[in-house]
């Protein structure tokens, strides 16, 4: 599941094959914008609260959405506004992320 406000469909695919072919299966996202999903989540969307419940919980999400968030403004409107507590937030999240990211059962090798 991918949350942005100014990807497109083609664009997460493309960057996810990559990943497929090292994972030997195709990757299909889903891409919400962040209305969308606020939706979805009030309404208690079966697959988006089955997601929010994986051990990686809706808080590192909410920071990683806003950084992307941030990011794009960056890029697309020039507008650099560094927020310090939301760099905090961020570190925070990676650190949990590499944490889980650790603790899983390693790839299977690749075929050949």
């Amino acid at each position: 599941m991918v949350i942005s406000d100014s990807l497109a469909y083609g664009e997460v695919f493309g960057a996810l094959e990559s990943a497929g072919r090292t994972l030997g299966r195709q990757i299909n996202p889903t891409l919400y914008t962040s209305a969308e999903f606020s939706r979805r989540v009030r309404a208690k969307n079966a697959f988006v609260t089955r997601v929010l419940e994986q051990p990686i919980g809706p808080e590192v999400w909410r920071v990683l959405s806003k950084c992307h968030d941030a990011r794009n403004r960056t890029e697309y409107e020039g507008a650099l506004d560094v927020d310090d507590r939301l760099v905090s937030e961020l570190i925070s999240a990676c650190r949990e992320v590499a944490s889980k990211v650790r603790q899983l059962p390693a790839l299977p090798a690749a075929p050949q």
